[in-house]
């Protein structure tokens, strides 16, 4: 915008040399008249002046560009932005009657699509959620079937060093937390499949506890021994 007014600006300059060189020697600018005077040469000017002039002042003229721009941003559903520019058409200008029935139009197609994307968001949550208490369900019901519930924890995995008995320990934690977990959601089911889950788990504690004090005990015993710390 601000190019084509430079060149716009530019054009009335080189009319008006022009207009200067025409008064002097006529035939230098109307090379295309077969009778060339200093009135046509006026007569030129004049028009192409008005003309240009009329032409800067339409693109000057903001209130127009602000309409325009708002009723290209309606077209591509741009509503919130096609708002604030209708906004800006001043009251006193021709057209701001249309400006602000296109700024009602405009905020009643904006809310439309707000709340349109409002249910797809929704509903995209609630599709995740609902693909989550599966996915939870399925986990749930893969442990409770676990062997280590039946066969007891493999204590060859978890015995002899600090790093196999914070394994166990960490194994706990994570039924601990589905456990919790289950508490949470809004399914009889999984409530149960939880409340099983934590009653395997506290048998599976009552014998695991006892054996991992030990087994930390004994490691710690062969560490300080020649430290004189005897450990209980």
């Amino acid at each position: 915008m601000d190019i084509l007014i430079g060149l716009l600006s530019l054009i009335i300059i080189i009319l008006t040399i022009a207009l200067i060189i025409g008064l002097i020697k006529p035939n230098w600018v109307l090379r295309w008249d077969k009778n060339p005077t200093r009135l046509k040469v006026f007569l030129y000017w004049i028009g192409g002046i008005i003309l240009f002039s009329f032409a800067e002042s339409s693109l000057t003229d903001n209130n127009k560009v602000n309409f325009n721009v708002g009723k290209k941003f309606m077209d591509e559903t741009r509503y919130e932005l096609a708002i604030s520019s209708l906004n800006k058409v001043e009251s006193d200008h021709y057209k701001y009657s249309e400006s602000q029935q296109l700024i009602i139009s405009a905020d009643s197609l904006w809310n439309i699509q707000k709340q349109k994307v409002r249910d797809e968001l929704e509903a995209s949550q609630a599709k995740k959620r609902e693909e989550d208490k599966v996915k939870f369900s399925e986990t749930l019901e893969r442990e409770l079937k676990s062997d280590v519930f039946k066969k007891g924890i493999n204590k060859e995995s978890y015995s002899g060093t600090m790093a196999s008995l914070q394994l166990e320990i960490a194994l706990f934690s994570v039924w601990t937390k589905m456990v919790e977990d289950s508490k949470k959601y809004d399914d009889n089911e999984i409530k149960q499949m939880g409340n099983k889950l934590k009653s395997k788990v506290e048998r599976l504690q009552v014998k695991e506890f006892p054996r991992l004090r030990k087994e930390y005990g004994k490691i710690l015993k062969e560490k300080l021994w020649e430290e004189n710390i005897e450990v209980k």
